[in-house]
C-alpha cells in the first residue's frame, strides 16, 4: 500500500469508522490508516520548579529553544499531515516570552492549542495574554492543596500553587469556552488526600475545572544498546541525566508508596469510581479503566491487562532539538532539521517501533497521552468533524 492511497483511504472511512476503530484497524495492521491526531512539543528544557519526581529542570539550558521561525514550518507539517491538536509543553512553556506569539502562529495553522504550566509565572495579566492569542485549553499542574505535600512534591512554596489555582478559575470565569484542567501526579505523599483534593476542587470551582490523575511513572535505565542509538545530541543529554541518577534513586524509593498504603489507595480509588457515577457534575476526567490500573502500576510497576498501547499511531512527540519520538519513554526516530514529517511517520523505523511497542518491548508507562483509553471519545469527536 502506497502512501498516498493510505491518506485517501482514511479519508473515505473517517466518514463511517470513528478514530478509536481506525487506530484499533492499523495496530493490527501494523500500518497507520489514521494521521497522528495530535502532538506534543517540548518547546523549552528549563524551568522554574523543583519537582521532586522530574530531573528536567536540573537540565538547564542544555538545549536552546525552537525559534519561531522553525516552529512555523513544523506547525505547516503537522497541519499537512492531519494534527489537530498540539500540546506545549517543557520543561516550563510559561518561561517563553514569545508563548503567546507560539499559540498565535499555531491558531493561523487551525490547530487547537493546549498548554501545561507549574502555575509560577501564571498571573491574571499571563493569562489574559494567553486568551488573546486564542490559546484552547490551560492544564495546571497541581498535586495537592496541603501546603506540606505541595512544597514536597513542587519544590515551592504554596501560595503560588494556590495563586495560580484562582487565575485558572479566573479564566474560566470570565472565558467559558476555554477549557482549563488540573493534572494530578500522585504518588505516596498524597494517597489518602485525593478524594478530600478533588472534593475541595470541585466545591471551590463548582465543577468548571475538571482534574486528571496520573500516577507517577518510575525512571528507566536504558539499555547502552538503546543509548547508542540516539543521536549524540540526545546522547549528551542522557549521559548527564545519568549522573542524577543516584541521587534521584532515592527520591525514587521515597515517591513509590510502601505496601501498607495499598488498601488505603484502592478503597479511594473506587470512592472515586463512585463519585464519578454517582455525583453531578464530579470534575474527574479519569476513565474506570485507568483508575482501577493505577494501584497495580505504582505500587508494583506493572501495566494494565488489556492495554494495548496505539500512541504510535495517534500522536507524535517532538522534543525542542526537532528530534521526533513515537512516545515520550522512547529515543527519537526522526530528525525535522533534516527530514519530512510524512516521511518519518511512514518510515520502516517507525512501522518496527510501533511494532515493538504493540508487542510492549518498551520501558512502559501510564502517561495520560499514551494510556488513557477515556481520551478516545474527544479524539472520534474531533476526527469526525475535522
Amino acid at each position: 500500500m502506497n502512501r498516498p492511497f493510505s491518506q485517501e483511504i482514511q479519508k473515505v472511512l473517517g466518514k463511517f469508522i470513528s478514530y478509536q476503530k481506525l487506530v484499533g484497524i492499523s495496530n493490527m495492521l501494523n500500518y497507520p490508516l489514521v494521521n497522528p491526531i495530535s502532538a506534543s512539543i517540548l518547546i523549552t528544557s528549563r524551568c522554574n520548579s523543583k519537582c521532586i519526581y522530574c530531573s528536567v529542570w536540573k537540565l538547564g539550558d542544555d538545549y536552546k529553544d525552537i525559534s519561531i521561525d522553525k516552529l512555523d514550518k513544523l506547525f505547516k507539517s503537522l497541519k499537512k499531515i492531519g494534527v489537530r491538536v498540539i500540546f506545549l509543553s517543557g520543561g516550563e512553556p510559561l518561561i517563553r516570552d514569545d508563548l503567546e506569539e507560539i499559540i498565535s502562529l499555531a491558531k493561523h495553522y487551525d490547530l487547537l492549542v493546549e498548554v501545561s504550566t507549574n502555575g509560577i509565572l501564571f498571573t491574571k495579566r499571563r493569562a489574559q495574554r494567553l486568551i488573546e492569542s486564542g490559546v484552547d485549553n490551560i492544564i495546571l499542574s497541581l498535586d495537592s492543596l496541603d501546603p506540606e505535600i505541595y512544597q514536597m512534591h513542587r519544590g515551592v512554596p504554596f501560595k503560588i500553587g494556590k495563586q495560580a489555582l484562582e487565575n485558572l478559575l479566573y479564566v474560566k470565569n470570565e472565558y467559558p469556552t476555554v477549557a482549563c484542567n488540573i493534572t494530578c501526579v500522585v504518588t505516596r505523599y498524597n494517597i489518602g488526600t485525593l478524594v478530600s483534593f478533588i472534593n475541595q476542587i470541585h466545591e471551590y470551582t463548582k465543577g468548571k475545572i475538571s482534574i486528571d490523575l496520573q500516577p507517577y511513572n518510575r525512571s528507566h535505565t536504558y539499555s547502552l544498546e538503546l543509548l547508542e542509538n540516539l543521536s549524540p545530541k540526545l546522547q549528551k543529554i542522557a549521559n548527564k541525566v545519568l549522573l542524577y541518577q543516584k541521587e534521584f534513586s532515592q527520591n525514587e524509593r521515597n515517591l513509590i508508596p510502601t505496601s501498607e498504603l495499598r488498601t488505603i489507595f484502592k478503597e479511594e480509588i473506587q470512592q472515586l469510581i463512585n463519585l464519578k457515577k454517582n455525583k453531578h457534575n464530579f470534575p474527574l476526567n479519569n476513565s474506570e479503566f485507568y483508575l482501577k490500573s493505577m494501584s497495580d502500576f505504582l505500587f508494583d510497576n506493572k501495566m494494565p491487562r488489556g492495554l494495548n498501547c496505539v500512541s504510535g499511531y495517534m500522536r507524535i512527540i517532538i522534543r525542542n532539538d526537532l528530534e521526533l519520538a513515537p512516545c515520550w519513554q522512547l529515543p527519537s526516530i526522526g530528525d525535522l532539521n533534516n527530514e519530512e514529517l510524512t516521511d518519518i511517520w511512514f518510515s520502516k523505523k517507525f512501522r518496527e517501533q510501533r511494532k515493538a511497542m504493540k508487542n510492549k518491548k518498551c520501558p512502559g508507562c501510564m502517561l495520560l497521552c499514551h494510556t488513557e483509553t477515556g481520551h478516545f471519545e474527544w479524539y472520534n469527536h474531533i476526527y469526525k468533524n475535522r
